[in-house]
């Protein structure tokens, strides 16, 4: 019992882990576009096109973050 008690606890560690390096990257991905489209590397008249493709991929990547955020405020709760 003691022993599958510590595995469960190895994986979901693991999984708490992995999943904060998802929504690090998922972030700092956001970032880079989002300076990338704004920097002078873009030309304005790519900027129209480059937003409509920046939005979803925004929406997508804030996704991953919230959920990472819903997930660790809901095992928190459960915790208690």
């Amino acid at each position: 019992d003691r022993h599958e008690r510590w595995v469960r606890l190895e994986n979901e560690d693991k999984l708490a882990d992995t999943q904060r390096i998802m929504a690090w990257i998922a972030m700092i991905v956001t970032i880079v576009a989002v300076v990338v489209l704004l920097s002078p590397v873009v030309a304005i008249d790519r900027v129209a096109t480059a937003s409509g493709f920046l939005n979803t991929f925004i929406v997508a990547q804030l996704g991953v973050v919230v959920g990472f955020m819903g997930a660790t405020a809901l095992s928190k709760t459960k915790l208690k």
